[in-house]
């Protein structure tokens, strides 16, 4: 912070007596708040960055300025009061507002990307990219209208960006609720005119009198600093006539309880930014939430076409327009699609009643194609998407004589019985480990899904008082669903010696329809016949659907191609719609992902023109789950959005709304978007709980997402898994893929690196005795344990295991070549540590040849092997090389996973590099941007944070910035020395490079420097014996003589020289105890 932002504060404290703002530790304070760093500063106060010492975590404050009006300290409370009234992941948090001196201040949540129109304006965005982050701030505002709220002043500038992109609306100051709105109209007793002519401010985008704080980034990277968005402290334009602070009957705006209640603007006056005001708000006239959907319309308008939807010279002649609806024609230039157009149109609308019934809508309408769309929806679901078959003929003729209904109700029963001890024998052939639970399993599922469809036909028979078309109805739904059935019969009886498929029939079993919901009525699979639905593309759908279920994958698109060759398929949209939806699905599991995007858009399109609600929310999952394979995790989230308001529409069953939140909450958790997934996670708990149980297998999947949000808190992860675990073995017994499948993801978090290679061990014994010693699973748990022996120093035993894991992945049919990928990168890392250097190159690059041909070479699957491979090349010598392959990780980690811990270790990594080349600007850029990402993550003392702003302090002073260098090493050893391990490596590591920094140049450190690197060094020198990196103890200890040698003592200096060199002479296999080798060489000969 400035000198002035110092007194700034001092000027508070001494004025009103408050809490000291200067401790006995000597750090600034706002009340209990530390000050860490001025964020921006307006007319009006000062945003600082802040640390919240009691929840031990980073905010913003605004502190208004001493003297600031009644009418800036209301509309303050206003703002926090508005805020607080939010819990909302796209609204920024309020944490506390109070006094300090005689400023009013607010704490609020601190988010570190920069606004939205700083986004904007790094230069033109698709429509695609734009789209998701407005529809994203726009349920910002209608979270806001929920709660009665109107933002009166919505504009990129008060819609601040986390570092992954999560808008979050905030700006409150001007906010106005229901209530208010309300009192004011009963109050006023006159209305005056908005004064057009009034003299406009320069700038329509700054609500200012006085003028708006700068931008104050504290690093290169323009979008790794907070915004002063964090407050717009400045005020706001006000047109017509002079604003007031009145209170609905005496009092004053400080006596207020809720400022909600007071007027702050007289009536038929107008606040807020002019360039995105509303007609009716330029005009004073009364609002509401609408007036919030043309200014989000405008902001939006500007974004996809770059320009505003009205002209003007100036804030006079723009505000005309408005009033006139004179809108300026859209740019030829920018690919937006007349649907979106449209939708924007209309929010533009001059009338209120003209736009969006509410933001709600407008979402749901710019989150769906509406060209697609038809005006009316016929409310059907078909449970399964498939037409009347092999019994139709006998269900339809049923009689209701009660003598009849128990042959009807046996039905399934008939179905069944000729295929009963074939299955069984065939699922206990299928894995002896775990044949006899899984038959049993399934012969439970199986009887318990008879007795309901029993039950369901039995009613249906019985019943008297339906009309005939609904008895019909019902009987095709009834049907359709033992159609259904026999084709999965069919599949396991013919298959279920194929590896796998005895694994998947519980679940195939569990996935079977649910008969109480033929009593539905918007479930109606219509006669085939009438919709040009041959029973035999019924059987084929209900076929390919068996094939999914079963795991047969590579077959089902074989069968799917099949089905979507035959002719006549376009007369019956269902099942055309349901071939690809399932075609699609296979081919995404195999890994084909432009195939099966195709498909699935294909499908969603057909079932969303005729109205087929459950097949267009399943595709619309799908294709959420392929966009969050191609790690497109905005796209996938919309989506999921998609999928859900199919499911609204269609009266989603709970276990599907819990389907849509853990899919939301997997790809929130891949996009680094933690907090968002842990309040979606939490809404599934609670659902689950509610109507499923914790003994339905959605709460094991919630276990495992929930575990994966833990993952850096391994004890944490590991009680859930282990709870997962239980489950998964009272499900489907403890020797089943599925139990397998989670002892592989409670590897990692054993705590002990011989637990995590015992349990490797244990669950690849399992997987061989399940699977035998080449399927995919199996491979994965070799894989494991080949990985663990390496991270246990077993080099040798990881290496003889990777050759024949390789080779059986290129005999794999169908082929996993991300698994393959994955098992050459790891082969790379033991062979590098090997110092088999060429041999570990050549086997980095095969990996990375898989990944780019599977996902691209954009994906992030690839980057922890990209980095692998640097390193390799940078022991090789090429160190320019090494940079150039960290740059491309770079990139494609900033793209996809912004603010992610693996991008800040990156950035420092590659900082360090340029370091060593002596490209020091980008260097700084890097790591200023990785501690930037740090600060985000971790508390201050954290040893990664420790680490960075270590680098940090060398690439400043690299730079030329030796005062800002040397003040964060003093910051440093301030942490470490009240760190609770103040011998921890990165502690030990800095206070021996601070001793380097302090020696400067020949000849010219001062003699208290000099002593000081003297305690320094001999401290870091004595405790480096402990140090993991032996290299980094060579170093130290090569500091320490140079230290001694500035100070004098050139014999003890020399010696200690000589014998490290001594030390380094045979190891010649790491390139860094190399250069340490040669460095202490010539720096005894020049002695």
């Amino acid at each position: 912070m400035t000198a002035s932002d110092h007194d700034l504060l001092e000027t508070a404290h001494d004025e009103g007596g408050g809490r000291s703002d200067e401790q006995a530790d000597g750090l600034l304070r706002i009340d209990r708040y530390i000050v860490l760093d001025r964020l921006g500063a307006g007319g009006m106060g000062t945003v600082f960055l802040a640390r919240d010492p009691d929840l031990d975590r980073n905010i913003a404050i605004k502190l208004l300025r001493g003297g600031a009006s009644g009418l800036s300290q209301a509309r303050m409370l206003r703002e926090a009061q508005a805020m607080a009234q939010l819990s909302h992941p796209n609204v920024a948090a309020i944490y506390d507002v109070g006094r300090f001196g005689q400023q009013v201040f607010m704490a609020m949540e601190y988010v570190a990307g920069g606004t939205l129109r700083d986004w904007l304006a790094d230069g033109p965005r698709p429509w695609a990219e734009v789209l998701p982050i407005f529809i994203a701030a726009g349920r910002g505002l209608a979270a806001a209208h929920a709660v009665g709220l109107i933002h009166r002043d919505f504009k990129p500038a008060n819609v601040l960006l986390s570092l992954d992109d999560v808008p979050k609306v905030t700006d409150f100051g001007l906010v106005r609720s229901e209530r208010a709105r309300g009192l004011a109209a009963r109050e006023a007793d006159a209305t005056t005119e908005t004064d057009l002519e009034a003299e406009p401010r320069p700038d329509p985008d700054t609500p200012a009198a006085a003028s708006a704080p700068s931008r104050a980034p504290t690093t290169a990277e323009p979008r790794a600093a907070a915004s002063s968005s964090h407050g717009s402290l400045s005020g706001e334009i006000v047109l017509g006539a002079q604003a007031s602070v009145s209170a609905s009957s005496s009092g004053s705006a400080s006596s207020s309880s809720n400022a909600f209640d007071l007027q702050l603007t007289t009536q038929g006056s107008s606040v807020g930014t002019p360039a995105y005001m509303s007609p009716e708000q330029i005009l004073g006239d009364d609002i509401d939430a609408r007036s919030d959907q043309f200014s989000f319309c405008v902001a939006l308008h500007e974004a996809l076409w770059g320009v505003s939807p009205f002209a003007g010279d100036d804030t006079k002649s723009r505000l005309r327009n408005v009033l006139e609806d004179a809108r300026q024609p859209q740019p030829d230039d920018r690919d937006v699609p007349d649907w979106l157009a449209a939708i924007v149109e209309r929010g533009l609308s001059p009338e209120p009643r003209a736009r969006w019934p509410s933001m709600a809508e407008l979402l749901a309408a710019l989150a769906d194609d509406p060209a697609a769309r038809r005006k009316t929806w016929r409310r059907r679901l078909l449970a399964v998407g498939l037409c009347s078959t092999t019994l139709a003929a006998f269900l339809a003729h049923t009689q209701l004589q009660a003598a009849r209904c128990e042959q009807a109700a046996d039905a399934a029963h008939r179905v069944w019985a000729p295929y009963a001890a074939a299955i069984e024998d065939a699922v206990r052939a299928g894995g002896p480990a775990y044949a006899e639970a899984n038959t049993q399993r399934v012969r439970a599922g199986v009887d318990d899904w008879l007795g309901r469809w029993a039950e369901a036909r039995g009613q249906l028979c019985r019943a008297d008082d339906l009309e005939r078309s609904e008895q019909a109805r019902r009987e095709r739904c009834l049907t359709e669903q033992l159609d259904a059935f026999s084709a999965l019969l069919e599949v396991i009886g013919e298959r279920a010696e194929s590896p796998g498929v005895a694994a998947h029939a519980i679940a195939a079993v569990a996935a079977l329809p649910e008969p109480a919901l033929c009593e539905d009525p918007r479930i109606d699979p219509l006669d085939g016949e009438t919709r040009g639905c041959t029973p035999a593309l019924a059987v084929a759908v209900h076929r390919l659907r068996a094939l999914e279920l079963a795991g047969l994958h590579a077959e089902g698109v074989t069968a799917g191609a099949a089905l979507l060759d035959t002719p006549g398929l376009a007369t019956c949209s269902s099942v055309e719609a349901q071939a690809l939806l399932t075609t699609g699905r296979l081919e995404l599991a195999l890994g084909h992902g432009e195939d099966a995007n195709a498909k699935l858009q294909r499908a969603l399109q057909l079932a969303n023109a005729h109205e087929d609600l459950a097949t267009a929310r399943a595709a619309a999952l799908a294709l959420a789950r392929a966009a969050g394979r191609q790690a497109r995790f905005e796209v996938a989230l919309v989506w999921v959005e998609v999928a859900e308001l199919f499911g609204q529409r269609l009266g989603a069953r709970p276990v599907e709304v819990v389907d849509e939140r853990l899919t939301r909450v997997e790809l929130l958790n891949a996009a680094d978007r933690d907090d968002e997934a842990r309040a979606v996670l939490e809404q599934a708990h609670a659902l689950i709980e509610e109507t499923l149980g914790e003994q339905h297998p959605s709460f094991l999947r919630y276990l495992e997402s929930a575990a994966s949000l833990e993952a850096a808190t391994p004890a944490s992860a590991r009680a859930l898994l282990e709870q997962a675990l239980a489950m998964a073995r009272a499900l489907y017994g403890p020797e089943h893929p599925e139990t397998i499948s989670v002892m592989l993801r409670l590897i990692p978090v054993q705590d002990t690196s011989a637990a995590r290679l015992a349990m490797a061990r244990e669950t690849l014994a399992k997987a061989e005795a399940a699977n035998g010693s080449a399927h995919p699973q199996t491979l994965a748990a070799r894989d494991t344990v080949a990985v663990h022996l390496l991270l246990s120093g077993e080099y040798d035993a990881a290496s003889e295991r990777f050759p024949g894991i390789i080779a059986d992945h290129e005999r794999l049919d169908p082929p996993a070549p991300l698994a393959h990928a994955r098992a050459l990168a790891h082969y790379g890392v033991a062979l590098r540590r090997q110092s088999e250097l060429e041999r570990a190159e050549q086997t980095l690059r095969a990996a990375i040849a898989l990944i780019d041909a599977e996902l691209g070479p954009e994906h992030p699957e690839g980057t922890n092997t990209l980095i692998n491979l640097a390193n390799v090349v940078e022991e090789r010598g090429r160190i320019s090389e090494a940079v150039a392959l960290l740059r491309q990780a770079r990139e494609i980690l900033a793209r996809r996973q912004p603010n992610s811990q693996g991008l800040a270790v990156l950035l420092d990594n590659l900082g360090k590099l340029e370091l060593e080349l002596g490209d020091a600007p980008s260097a700084l850029r890097n790591i200023e941007r990785a501690a930037t990402i740090g600060r985000a993550r971790h508390q201050a003392g954290d040893l990664r944070m420790i680490d960075y702003l270590t680098d940090l302090a060398l690439a400043e002073a690299a730079n030329g910035q030796r005062d800002r260098a040397r003040a964060r090493f003093e910051a440093l050893m301030h942490t470490c020395e009240t760190h609770d391990d103040p011998s921890n490596d990165e502690c030990i590591y800095t206070r021996g490079i601070f001793a380097e920094f302090l020696l400067g140049e020949p000849g010219q450190t001062p003699r208290e420097d000099l002593q000081r690197a003297l305690a320094l060094s001999e401290q870091a020198r004595a405790e480096s014996a402990s140090l993991g990196s032996r290299s980094d103890a060579a170093y130290l200890r090569f500091v320490h003589a140079r230290v001694l040698a500035r100070a004098g003592q050139t014999k003890r200096a020399e010696e200690i020289a000589s014998a490290l060199l001594e030390e380094l002479t045979p190891l010649v296999e790491r390139r860094r105890d190399r250069a340490l080798r040669d460095a202490i060489a010539a720096w005894l000969r020049r002695r």
